[in-house]
Parts: C-alpha cells; structure tokens; sequence
C-alpha cells in the first residue's frame, strides 16, 4: 500500500477467565492475530457473534490491553508508551459503539456530551467556541444543531442517537475510528443513511475506519461504496481469511467465509447443508483448525493440525489446509442489505 502503516498488531493474543467453577478454564478471544491497518484505510472485521469482533475492536481502542503480543502505532510500541503518549494513543483512535441506548449518558445534554470532549482535548477552547463547534458537528452527521443540542438521549430516536455517538467520535479528530456494529440496533430503514454518512464523513476527513459487523451483506454494500477497503474473518478468535473484500465476496479461499456467505439471507449458494453446520453447536477445545468440529470439508489433518494463514493470491491470505484445493462452489453475489 502507498500509504504508510497506521498501526500494526504482532501475535496479539486475549485471554479470559470463565466465570464460575475453579476460574481455571480460559477463554481465548482473541490468538496469534497479526494485522496491520494502513493510514485513511477501510477494513472490515467479519465473523460471528462470540468470534472476536468486538475484544478486537476494544484492544484497538485502547480499551482491553492484550494479554500477549504487540501493539505499534505510527512504529510506536504501545507497551512502552508513557502517560502521555498513550493518552495521545486514546485521542488518535476512537470508538462508535454498538448501542446507542447505552452509549450516551442520559443525564447530558447533547451539547453538554459533545463540549466535554471537545474541552478536554482542546486547551483553551471557549464554553461559546465549543458550542459552537458541537452545532456543526451536529450539522455534519445530518442533524439540526440548534435544534437537538439542548435535547437529552431519551428525546431522540436510536438513529439520532447513533448519530450523536459519531458526532462525539469525530469531534476530536482522530486518525482511527472503529465502528462496532454501528447499525446493527437501527431500524433497517435507516442504515443505509447512517452508512452512506460514515463514508461522507471518511471521504471528507480522510478517517481510517475498522468497520466490525456479522452482515456479510453490509460489509459488501459498505467497501464497494467506499471504493474498495480489506476485509478480515474472524473465527473464536483467529484469522481465517484475510484480503480485499470483493474477492474474499466473490471467490472465498476458506470454508467459513463460504459458510457466512451461504448463510446471508438471500444467498443462492448451498444454504442449506452450510446452514445446518453453521449453527451446529461448537467444541470447547479444539486442538486443530479452530472449524474442523463444522467444517464439511474436515479431514483427520484438520483436526490434528491447526492450519497457518498462507498465501492463496495477490493480498489473500487464508488458514486451511486445502485452501485452493477443495471444490468450493464460486460464491453468488451477497445480496443487498436491508434498507
């Protein structure tokens, strides 16, 4: 890419304790995942719900330190950052969280939401230039300023919601915004707006965006509006494939992406024989491809070896053992999303 690398995740790794009995049992969210996102990119996390998504998008906003591996920003070893260069960190990169209802604090206003951040990291800014600055704010993401600022969260629908938790993201300027499923909680009519105004947004300020969601769909309808982006699988907690979206859509490498695909509504492939094994129940351990217990293409090697992520094309990556070797039917085009 032309662009230089904005952040780099090296074999970072998140482990959980199991609530509950001895609190011996671990839960991995996030193994061994090497990524990097390059400066005004677009990537998409696909996977579904209990695959990572989310952990990850917390350990890139700096809200969940990874429990092994590195994280560098800019070169930066966030490990060995001080203080102040990761409060920089925090700055740099924000977060649109999935829930609107949940998001904002129901005692603020809408502008008090908005000012506080804008004053926190704007030293010497004006109570009036800050207001200021919320209106516009407000006007950028498709809302009246003056008529929503002196509204609380309860006043607004769940898209006006969402709109203010952007507003607030981008008030500060940050390099790196991850979006958590922005849409998944609003009304169908209404996504396609919110969507087509993030890439506005990404398209005017030049933002990078980690776009999280489970709608192979919405991640199509996403990167071909915003003229192309990456895209990476999920799968509880490793990278199952990794590559420019349109051809992880169109041509997938791995048998889950295959699954996700064939289990999109409106999908012509073999939904029902993938269906049935995707939302079969799952194995707690699993000392081979983290897939095999599903997988309809699963061999003894699956499950003895856990596949690495291996080179099936230009920028393609993908973990099977018979990436490329498998009669996997060419995909159908995922169908538009709702709305």
């Amino acid at each position: 890419m032309s662009d230089p690398r904005l952040l780099e995740l090296s074999d970072v790794g998140v482990t959980f304790r199991a609530k509950g009995g001895s609190g011996k049992k671990k839960l991995e969210a996030l193994r061994h995942l090497n990524l990097d996102i390059a400066s005004r990119e677009l990537l998409v996390v696909v996977g579904e719900s209990g695959s990572g998504k989310t952990t990850l998008g917390r350990v890139i906003a700096g809200l969940q330190r990874p429990t092994k591996g590195t994280m560098r920003f800019r070169g930066k070893d966030l490990a060995k950052a001080d203080h102040g260069e990761f409060l920089s960190y925090r700055r740099a990169v924000q977060m649109v969280h999935q829930d609107p209802y949940t998001s904002l604090n129901p005692a603020l206003t809408i502008e008090q939401t908005l000012i506080a951040g804008l004053k926190r990291w704007n030293k010497g800014m004006t109570r009036e230039g800050a207001s200021l600055r919320a209106a516009d704010l407000l006007s950028l993401v498709g809302l009246s300023g003056k008529n929503h600022l002196q509204k609380y969260p309860h006043q607004l629908s769940g898209g006006q919601r969402q709109r203010v938790a952007i507003a607030r993201a981008i008030s500060i300027n940050p390099e790196l915004i991850v979006l958590d499923e922005p849409v998944s909680m609003i009304d169908a009519s209404l996504r396609i707006d919110i969507l087509d105004m993030l890439l506005e947004i990404k398209q005017k300020l030049g933002t990078t965006y980690l776009f999280i969601t489970h709608d192979v769909a919405l991640a199509k309808y996403f990167s071909e509006k915003a003229s192309g982006g990456r895209m990476v699988v999920l799968y509880q907690g490793s990278v199952m494939e990794l590559g420019d979206t349109e051809t992880l859509v169109a041509a997938p490498a791995n048998p889950y992406m295959m699954a996700l695909i064939a289990s999109t509504p409106g999908s012509r492939t073999e939904s029902v024989t993938w269906s049935t094994k995707l939302a079969s129940s799952q194995e707690d351990e699993v000392q081979g491809c983290r897939f095999f217990p599903r997988c309809i293409y699963a061999q003894e090697v699956c499950h003895a070896t856990e596949p690495p992520l291996v080179s099936v094309g230009p920028d393609h990556l993908s973990a099977c053992h018979f990436s490329g070797k498998l009669p996997l039917r060419p995909a159908q085009p995922a169908p538009a999303p709702a709305g």
